[in-house]
């Protein structure tokens, strides 16, 4: 299921929704599918544990992007945790298939991955899971942007992160 193009998501009903297969026919509903069908097909495609993406225009997330600042060292020990690392893709023309070739490069260890100048996506084994880490990707963006007004972003040491990706583990069984 995907959003349609051009709906405000606000002003979404059930009924908008447009439900594709994995090669981005639709299946059913009458609107067009999201010009961003194709980056969620190349995570799905890739990431057979995927069965949510959430995908939206944060606004501390892409100012980062914007300013060349990445998230891809550890910063908050529960953004890890929840996440992993933090990719940033190349810049691709939004609702094109460049996007779909430049997040490929980076999805395999991550749950969230930025979008060069165009926000982020967020994967999980659920709708929820997927939004939660969207969230928190978000809060994590708005800390970083806070820090570095306020002179450094100061990130975790290697002896941190390797004790997280062991908590990591412990909670979650997996190294992403």
């Amino acid at each position: 299921m995907i959003t349609p193009t051009g709906v405000p998501k606000g002003e979404l009903n059930p009924i908008d929704i447009v439900v594709i297969d994995l090669s981005g026919r639709v299946v059913s509903g009458k609107n067009k599918p999201s010009g961003e069908m194709f980056t969620h097909l190349a995570v799905y495609n890739s990431r057979p544990d995927v069965k949510a993406v959430v995908h939206a225009h944060l606004p501390h997330v892409t100012a980062l992007s914007v300013a060349g600042i990445k998230l891809d060292k550890a910063v908050l020990p529960e953004t890890f945790v929840m996440m992993g690392n933090i990719s940033t893709a190349s810049y691709a023309t939004p609702s094109s298939y460049e996007g779909a070739a430049a997040i490929k490069k980076v999805i395999k260890n991550s749950n969230a991955v930025i979008l060069d100048r165009h926000g982020a996506m967020a994967f999980g084994s659920s709708l929820n899971e997927a939004y939660n880490r969207l969230e928190k990707l978000e809060h994590t963006a708005k800390v970083a942007a806070l820090a570095k007004m306020m002179g450094r972003v100061k990130y975790l040491n290697r002896h941190q992160v390797k004790k997280l990706k062991e908590l990591k583990g412990k909670l979650y069984g997996t190294k992403r």
